[in-house]
């Protein structure tokens, strides 16, 4: 896949589905985000324009990341106040010297 660059949009898709593959819409749709230092910042769809409805059933969450290393992402879905999480995953932004953050090794323990 492509490199993911700092401050520019990373783009995140889920599709909600059934077990019989049926897309549905969730009650309530939360993309949550953990930046590289432990930060974490959640988006629902609705409240936040990060998270937009692209279908039924399928969403994407567009955010702008401030620095270089490991980022984290979670989809979560909540319907009948029942809250499953349903994609868990990391991606890379490439660290830039131009834009003045710190560097990623500074987050490693």
């Amino acid at each position: 896949p492509g490199k993911h660059y700092v401050n520019s949009p990373v783009a995140l898709a889920i599709n909600f589905a059934d077990a019989s593959g049926n897309d549905y819409d969730p009650e309530v749709v939360t993309l949550r985000i953990m930046d590289p230092t432990g930060v974490e910042t959640s988006y629902v769809y609705g409240d936040d324009d990060e998270v937009t409805r692209t279908d039924s059933g399928n969403y994407v969450g567009t955010i702008r990341q401030d620095r270089g290393w490991r980022w984290c992402r979670r989809w979560e879905a909540q319907t009948d106040d029942v809250t499953e999480i349903v994609d868990e995953g990391e991606f890379l932004v490439q660290y830039s010297v131009f834009e003045g953050n710190t560097w990623a090794g500074d987050y490693a323990t």
